[in-house]
């Protein structure tokens, strides 16, 4: 399975919350989801139909940061006052049998999932055994830095 973000923002967010310092020696990649490709929604996505409504399926574009940096820490306590979601994004066992058998069950190409770590935002589930996958369009990986003013 291959897990991207909605946005660059969003693909940076989600990789900052596993570090305890900025990473070093990361790439981004642009994948591209064409029209037709089959595309699941987890129950709680949220925004899905403004994203679906403002850019139609062949706008869909997700993105994917990977790198060889610095080992991930254990994650960071969030703020004290978590945003609205539903109580099981937050469950760390749930939602990995739902991902799994989303996985096994070979309902869709890609799945839209809340993002846990930004209210609000979405992130993509990529299902590499879905006849769809060969479809989906990943762009070459560039460099990417992120600004030393995050620390």
């Amino acid at each position: 399975m291959i897990y991207a973000a909605a946005s660059v923002a969003g693909a940076m967010v989600e990789i900052l919350v596993h570090y305890a310092a900025l990473p070093q020696g990361m790439c981004l990649t642009r994948i591209e989801i064409p029209d037709g490709v089959s595309i699941g929604t987890a129950v709680a996505a949220l925004n899905f139909d403004a994203l679906m409504g403002n850019a139609g399926m062949s706008g869909l574009v997700s993105f994917l940061m990977s790198g060889a940096g610095e080992e991930p820490a254990e994650a960071l306590p969030g703020p004290a006052t978590e945003p609205a979601v539903p109580e099981w994004v937050r469950d760390l066992e749930q939602t990995r049998r739902m991902g799994s058998a989303w996985l096994t069950g070979r309902e869709s190409a890609v799945l839209i999932v809340p993002s846990s770590a930004v209210h609000g935002e979405n992130n993509y589930l990529f299902n590499p055994d879905h006849p769809d996958f060969a479809r989906i369009t990943f762009r070459p990986s560039q460099p990417f830095q992120f600004d030393p003013r995050l620390k």
